[in-house]
Order: C-alpha cells, then structure tokens, then sequence
C-alpha cells in the first residue's frame, strides 16, 4: 500500500512539469486496448496518425486516422474528426465521429463509429490518451439478437511532430 501512495504522490507531483497543450500538428500513436460485443471480448493493438488544428487558445479540432488489430483476425479501421477543448494542464477532452470498417475473420461491414476522449501531455512531444469508441452495428444482431455494436476501450501513447 505503501508503494501505491509513493507512486501516486511521485505521479502528482509531476504534473506540475506538464507542458501546455500542442494541439496544433501532426501526430502518431502506439494503441492497446479491449474491443468487446455482445459475445466476446478481445485484446487489440494498432495505429494511428493524425493532424489537429487550433480554432482557439480553448479548442481544437482534428482528424485521425486508425488500424486495430487481435491475433484473431477482428479488426477496426476508423477515419474520424475530433474536436474539444484544450484544458489548461495541457490536456484535451473530444468527441469523435466518423467512418470505420469492422473485419471479423474476412467479413468486412462499413460503419459508423463515435467516441470520447482525453489526451494529456507526458512531455514536450509526448502524449498518453484513453479513448472510448462505439460501432453501432446498423442492421446487425448478436447471436443471442441483441442489437448489436462493438465497443473499443483504447489506451496509448504518441508522439507529437
């Protein structure tokens, strides 16, 4: 318990060494996460490049592009815009939207695909984010007739340029 509250206070106090947002630019990013339906969850990793633009000192809109895959053959590409507010600390919330392609074992479906996100700085050129994606799956059931979607909790680390 100890080491949890040394890590925590360690983390805290680094935070004051954040650097202030940099939205505008290119960037790209390592992904992992857990792509789950109705039936089954999976580990996933992939990609991801993008550009973002400054609309003000307070917000930013971007687009982004994504490749996720599983040692299974399930697959998510995604082209999305985000946009949001830039946060004082140097940190982004956004919500996305966009168009995505779901591969399941050579079975491709084109989607819709929305999400939420945070992305703060690590460093200068540094970033981390946690991201929330959902592919409503228009038209489709789960094998026990849920409606069905897939959902992607994402976690990853990028490099701003």
């Amino acid at each position: 318990m100890l080491k949890i509250i040394w890590l925590l206070t360690l983390f805290v106090s680094c935070l004051g060494f954040v650097n202030p947002a940099q939205a505008e630019g290119g960037n790209a990013e390592l992904r992992t996460g857990v792509g789950a339906n109705n039936d089954a969850a999976v580990l996933m990793g992939g990609i991801g490049v993008g550009y973002d633009w400054n609309l003000s000192d307070e917000l930013f809109v971007g687009v982004q592009a994504t490749g996720d895959l599983n040692i299974d053959g399930f697959g998510a590409m995604a082209g999305v815009v985000r946009a949001g507010p830039q946060l004082v600390s140097g940190s982004k919330i956004y919500a996305l939207a966009g168009l995505g392609v779901l591969t399941d074992y050579g079975d491709s479906t084109a989607q819709l695909v929305i999400g939420t996100g945070i992305e703060f700085d690590i460093g200068k050129s540094v970033y981390g984010k946690i991201e929330y994606r959902n592919f409503p799956l228009v038209g489709r059931t789960s094998a026990d007739g849920d409606p069905g979607a897939v959902h992607q909790a994402l976690f990853g680390i990028g490099l701003r340029f």
